[in-house]
């Protein structure tokens, strides 16, 4: 019972009021007359700057931290973290924040680096436009201060603990591979 009430409050609430703010927003909204205004009102060659403007800045973003990786000694090609960046934003429309673990691992698997030190310099980068806000200057040893709170340990446990569940899997399989080929 409790666990039926704990997925109406988690599920079903959330959607609940997720319709009504919807309902809220554009009960009063004359549909018809905003289709005439985006077939009429609306200029859309402004859509053309404002694409390359937000291309240029990801593809920036990409050179930004290029530059932090090389800096670890992680030689990634510009065009896997521009894919990156950009992936970046296609996973967070599916799951939000879960982007920048996805992008952290692509380039970790691509360029066969450490998971930890490309989150570093992932944690580094997103914190370069407050580095001026920082009252002293934030070094390695802080963000590796940061990631060994949890994400470290976990990743490295949950690790561990598949790889010996996998030995013990494959131990029992050759006793009863065994087992049956000494049967009568």
């Amino acid at each position: 019972m409790k666990k039926i009430l704990t997925n109406i409050l988690k599920y079903l609430v959330p959607v609940i009021i997720g319709v009504g703010l919807f309902y809220f927003l554009y009960a009063n909204v004359d549909v018809e007359e905003m289709k005439r205004v985006i077939k009429s009102d609306v200029n859309y060659w402004w859509f053309l700057p404002v694409i390359v403007v937000s291309t240029f800045s990801h593809i920036f973003r990409a050179m930004r931290w290029r530059l932090q990786l090389r800096a670890i000694g992680v030689d990634a090609p510009l065009s896997a973290l521009i894919n990156s960046i950009f992936g970046t934003y296609a996973v967070n429309l599916i799951f939000p924040r879960l982007g920048e673990v996805w992008r952290t691992g692509y380039i970790a698997d691509r360029q066969k680096a450490s998971f930890t030190t490309v989150l570093g310099s992932m944690v580094a980068d997103r914190l370069t436009p407050y580095y001026p806000q920082f009252v002293r200057e934030v070094t390695k040893d802080d963000i590796l201060r940061l990631l060994e709170i949890k994400m470290q340990r976990i990743l490295k446990f949950n690790k561990d603990k598949a790889d010996e569940l996998m030995a013990r899997i494959k131990a029992e399989i050759d006793d009863i591979d065994r087992d049956l080929a000494n049967m009568v």
